[in-house]
């Protein structure tokens, strides 16, 4: 008789919820809303042993979908087969240089990219230009890791290619991450960026970003980020400077500097987190020459 294959799973997640507060040429706004940075979340996750030395698994995750978290939003519907090969992933799921442009490690929230910009149109003029591209369906395979480098490509549909090289290492209390992603789909579209961010055993951490993309008969955007922190314990403060050109339009440009502060929480499996960030757009093309603060304050809670 053939013996029973279990599954073990677990569910998780976090809710994440900020209130955002933005200071316009329009006027002063606020909003409780989903933190668009690192929205509410739910997942599924479960493994077992396929054969020897071969484990199977799956992950299954929503997000809340919109501001207003009434709708949720499929992130991954992935299923993965891992062992001394190295891992193969089928689904939908991260692209191999998804975050290329991620090392921080001062555990700020709310600077730099990928934060709330308000109720404004200027986030067209600021973005990450992650090299995985995002997520989407795709196959993926993940090498073993050499020492303290791993490397993944994968192929998704539209034939869009992404490839991706890590590296995270530790020196008794430093830390060291960096990563580098491409991303090329068809039309010669291409996207370049990388990342590497440093904790040192006094609590200074200092991280860098960057990223370009040639675009087939449009603008090719650019962005160059740095971020300074410094860890007491469960508390982190940080500053941020970013600046972008051509997002928008040819020889638009846009900065933002940004200054937080997070606060962790162990025995609750939260963190409390507040940030400010000054948005600058100077864009000749579209006229505009403006600029708007962005207040957030927020808290997340895991599961």
């Amino acid at each position: 008789p053939m013996a029973a294959q279990a599954v073990d799973f677990s569910i998780s997640g976090h809710v994440s919820r900020v209130l955002v507060i933005t200071d316009a040429d329009s006027g002063t706004s606020a909003q409780e809303k989903d933190n668009g940075s690192s929205g509410s979340r739910i997942r599924v996750k479960g493994s077992g042993e396929m054969m020897e030395g071969t484990t199977a698994g799956v992950l299954l995750e929503y997000g809340a979908g919109g501001d207003g978290g009434s709708s949720l939003s499929l992130r991954y519907a992935d299923l993965h087969f891992s062992g001394e090969f190295g891992k193969v992933s089928i689904g939908h799921g991260d692209d191999a240089g998804e975050g290329s442009v991620y090392s921080d490690k001062s555990g700020v929230s709310g600077i730099g990219h990928g934060q709330e910009k308000g109720s404004s149109s200027l986030g067209d003029y600021f973005g990450s230009l992650d090299g995985g591209g995002g997520r989407g369906n795709r196959v993926r395979y993940d090498t073993p890791s050499i020492g303290p480098m791993s490397a993944a490509v994968s192929v998704g549909n539209g034939d869009e290619i992404s490839a991706g090289v890590s590296l995270s290492q530790s020196f008794g209390d430093t830390a060291f991450g960096a990563k580098v992603g491409i991303n090329q789909t068809p039309g010669d579209n291409g996207t370049v960026s990388a990342s590497a961010g440093v904790k040192l055993p006094a609590g200074v951490a200092v991280s860098g970003a960057w990223g370009s993309q040639e675009s087939a008969g449009g603008s090719d955007p650019s962005f160059f980020q740095a971020t300074i922190g410094y860890v007491m314990g469960d508390t982190s403060v940080g500053v941020s400077w970013y600046a972008s050109s051509d997002f928008a339009n040819d020889g638009s440009e846009g900065t933002a500097v940004g200054i937080g502060a997070n606060h962790n929480l162990p025995n609750a499996n939260a963190n409390v987190f507040a940030a400010a960030q000054n948005y600058a757009v100077e864009d000749a093309t579209g006229g505009i020459d403006t600029d708007e603060t962005v207040v957030m304050i927020g808290a997340r809670i895991k599961f």
